[in-house]
């Protein structure tokens, strides 16, 4: 997940060789402007996170996924995105909620090994 859905892979996406230079917020500014490629790059990452999510479902019966990190926390579009094509893809009479985390960077994969190190 983290190869393409992480903040930092949909950024370096979204601007190619000026992805250092860029943050979340001026992702969200762009999506907001409909700015296609951008566009693009989140329907695509919120498609496989959607994916990856109904196969953990078909396979683990859950029925709540929390997207996390500082990057999708707060991003609220992202989680609809990922809930539009999570629909499209459930089973009839299948159901899962996806969320956002709610512990912002602490939640995400970088933050878990952060806050591991602490004593």
């Amino acid at each position: 997940l983290q190869a393409y859905a992480s903040g930092k892979s949909i950024l370096k996406k979204a601007y190619k060789e000026r992805w250092l230079n860029k943050s979340r917020d001026d992702l969200i500014r762009d999506l907001g402007n409909n700015n296609a490629s951008i566009v693009e790059v989140i329907n695509t990452a919120s498609m496989k996170l959607a994916k990856v999510f109904i196969d953990l479902n078909e396979v683990l019966d859950i029925s709540t996924i929390v997207i996390g990190g500082g990057f999708g926390a707060g991003f609220s579009e992202l989680h609809a995105r990922v809930n539009f094509y999570a629909k499209q893809f459930l089973r009839q009479g299948q159901e899962l909620n996806i969320l956002p985390a709610y512990f912002d960077h602490a939640s995400s994969l970088e933050g878990a090994f952060l806050l591991s190190q602490e004593d």
